[in-house]
């Protein structure tokens, strides 16, 4: 592997996702192409993959606006597959309410996609005005504080 990869093939090994790995590179200042060329060196993920992966960084960082045909994210977590991020599809927003099927869901760390049982088919309009990196650190600051309980 490259040297220049030293730093993200680190990240991976102590259990950094490959959205941080990239949210990383972008914070160096690397570049676009950089980020996607270490994301399918060091995580091996395909182009598309990878490309998700950059994208969804981007929305993350910035509340949703849920459109129909474009995809939403939202994370969870429960005590058989640990913490996950849900992508899917906006079918329709109704009522206060956004519709979504195409359930994509991956576990964090690592970014490994696993089949999405059970996925929620409507979520309330106002749960995406904040960022899904806000949520995330909402529910790890939750997850620490039932922790010491």
């Amino acid at each position: 592997m490259s040297e220049e990869f030293t730093k993200y093939s680190e990240m991976r090994t102590m259990g950094r996702t490959a959205s941080e790995a990239y949210h990383a590179a972008k914070a160096d200042r690397k570049g676009e192409l950089f980020a996607l060329r270490m994301l399918r060196t060091v995580y091996g993920l395909s182009l598309p993959d990878a490309k998700r992966v950059a994208g969804a960084m981007e929305k993350m960082t910035q509340p949703q606006i849920p459109l129909v045909g474009e995809r939403v994210y939202w994370e969870g977590w429960d005590t058989v597959e640990g913490r996950w991020i849900v992508e899917a599809t906006v079918v329709d927003v109704r009522e206060g309410f956004v519709f979504v099927a195409r359930h994509r869901k991956f576990l964090v760390p690592g970014f490994q996609e696993i089949p999405p049982n059970d996925s929620l088919a409507r979520i309330p309009e106002s749960y995406f005005s904040k960022s899904l990196v806000e949520r995330l650190g909402e529910s790890e600051a939750f997850l620490e504080e039932l922790a010491q309980v």
